[in-house]
């Protein structure tokens, strides 16, 4: 019997200790275990509505950061190393599918600390790959800011997903609820995809179109037509101003537009991206 047919029973992968097993229960308990399968599953669709087409080259995140509270990071940092490795191991197939000529050894994924979340929550950032030199700078967290979603070093170009934290509460355990002035500024879009209609208001003077997660309107594109900050429309001194911006085209009122050319557009216009159909609406 070799050593490692004696000693099966202890080795063990990290997500295993996500099953309501006898063994995981005797390594942690519920509120201490490692969030494995939510972590990897955030991973995975990080990595899948960030993928982008530049030409023919395939762009793919490849660069991840976890952050951990204070309290899960400290119990957790023993273990990293192997954490790292198991969730690399998840992320290389998927990454294989997207593009084939992927070379496992582009993923990196770090670990760091963030006063601000709660023990047994997460945050997870992405950039297309990993900074040449470490700045020691903490992201600005999620939803601080309406815009951009996180301020970093320009040499890291990093995106920050959304983490939905819980309302403050009083003593008393009473929500208190704040009355938030009226926003000044709107643009209304009428989006048509072909298969049903939509409006949104976005309460900014300039907002993002395209298939990126960080985008102000989100456009659905499964072949990548569609590129991240595909154009952006901006509200300035009471009209508004298209720029195109993705690398497959632009449409106003059936013409395509010049890359990275702003023009003029109102109401009446008709912008095409894709199989999308966008209007202002006044």
């Amino acid at each position: 019997m070799g050593l490692k047919d004696k000693f099966k029973a202890a080795w063990q992968r990290v997500s295993d200790l996500e099953d309501a097993s006898a063994t995981a229960k005797e390594h942690a308990s519920a509120a201490d275990r490692i969030p494995y399968k939510e972590i990897s599953k955030g991973l995975k669709e990080l990595m899948k509505k960030n993928v982008d087409v530049v030409g023919r080259k395939i762009l793919i995140p490849s660069y991840y950061v976890i952050h951990f509270s204070e309290y899960d990071r400290n119990a957790r940092q023993e273990v990293e190393d192997v954490l790292c490795e198991e969730l690399k191991e998840e992320l290389y197939p998927e990454m294989r599918k997207i593009n084939p000529e992927q070379n496992k050894r582009e993923i990196a994924i770090e670990f760091t600390t963030d006063t601000s979340l709660e023990r047994g929550n997460f945050r997870i950032d992405y950039s297309m790959k990993k900074p040449s030199e470490a700045t020691g700078k903490e992201l600005d967290k999620a939803g601080a800011s309406p815009e951009p979603p996180v301020a970093v070093p320009a040499d890291r170009d990093l995106k920050a997903t959304i983490i939905e934290q819980p309302p403050a509460v009083t003593p008393d355990n009473q929500a208190t609820i704040i009355q938030a002035p009226e926003p000044s500024v709107r643009i209304k879009l009428l989006i048509d995809s072909g298969t049903d209609k939509n409006e949104v208001t976005l309460t900014k003077a300039k907002i993002s179109l395209g298939r990126a997660s960080r985008d102000d309107v989100v456009l659905e594109s499964a072949d990548f037509s569609i590129s991240r900050s595909h154009a952006t429309i901006e509200l300035r001194d009471g009209n508004y101003f298209l720029l195109p911006e993705g690398v497959n085209g632009t449409f106003l009122n059936g013409q395509e537009l010049e890359l990275k050319k702003e023009v003029a557009v109102s109401p009446n216009d008709e912008i095409k991206i894709a199989n999308y159909a966008i209007r202002l609406v006044e």
